[in-house]
C-alpha cells in the first residue's frame, strides 16, 4: 500500500514514513507501547528500513493485494532443516533466536510455531514468503521450513487433503476470507 498521510504520528517514536512510500502490511493492529496512545499501530515492511510502525488512523491507498509466493509443492523443495530458536523451547517463549520479522508478527509467528490450523498456516506462509525481504539470512529459511512442516501436516489429514477448495491451488492471490484474517 502507499502511504498518503501518517495519521497520529506523534503516537509512535519511529521516524515517520514519507507520503508516497510503498509498504507491505506485516502485522495486525496492536497496542502501542505508550499506555497513553490514542490509536493502535500496525507493523509494515519498508523496502529500506525493515519493520516500521504506522498508526491505525493513517491514510493509505492499496497499490496491490497480497499474493502467494508459489505452489507449496515447489517451495518446500527449497526448505532445509532449521534449528528451533532458543526462544521457542519451554513454556515461556522469548525472542532469542527468532528473526525480528517473525517474532514481532502474530500473523506470521503463529503459523511458524504450528499453532494455527494447517490450512490457514499454509496460506499465511505462502503470503509471507511472497514479501519476505532477503536482508535477514534466517527469515526465508525459517518460513520455508515452517511451510514444509505445515504442508506435510495438511497432506496427512485425509479430511482436508487433497482438495480443490484451497485458493492457492487455482489462483495467485488470497480470497476475501484470508484478506480479512490478515487484516486482523
Amino acid at each position: 500500500m502507499r502511504v498518503a498521510s501518517n495519521g497520529s504520528i506523534d503516537q509512535i517514536d519511529d521516524e515517520p514514513l514519507v507520503a508516497g512510500d510503498v509498504v507491505t502490511v506485516w502485522t495486525r493492529c496492536e497496542e502501542d507501547e505508550n499506555p497513553f496512545a490514542l490509536v493502535q499501530i500496525r507493523g509494515l515492511l519498508h523496502g529500506h528500513r525493515g519493520l516500521v510502525w504506522l498508526p491505525e488512523d493513517a491514510e493509505v491507498e492499496i497499490v496491490d493485494l497480497p499474493r502467494y509466493a508459489g505452489r507449496p509443492e515447489d517451495l518446500v523443495k527449497q526448505a532445509k532443516p532449521v534449528r528451533a530458536p532458543a526462544g521457542s523451547k519451554g513454556v515461556l517463549k522469548t525472542a532469542e533466536g527468532w528473526p525480528e520479522l517473525i517474532w514481532r508478527s502474530d500473523i506470521v509467528y503463529s503459523p511458524v510455531q504450528g499453532w494455527d490450523d494447517a490450512e490457514i498456516a499454509v496460506e499465511v506462509l505462502l503470503c509471507a514468503l511472497a514479501v519476505a525481504p532477503d536482508d535477514d539470512p534466517s527469515l526465508k529459511p525459517m518460513l520455508l521450513a515452517a511451510l514444509a512442516a505445515r504442508y506435510a501436516a495438511l497432506q496427512r489429514d485425509p479430511q482436508t487433503y487433497p482438495t480443490t477448495r484451497y485458493p492457492w491451488r487455482n489462483r495467485a492471490a488470497p480470497g476475501s476470507d484470508m484478506l480479512e484474517y490478515l487484516h486482523g
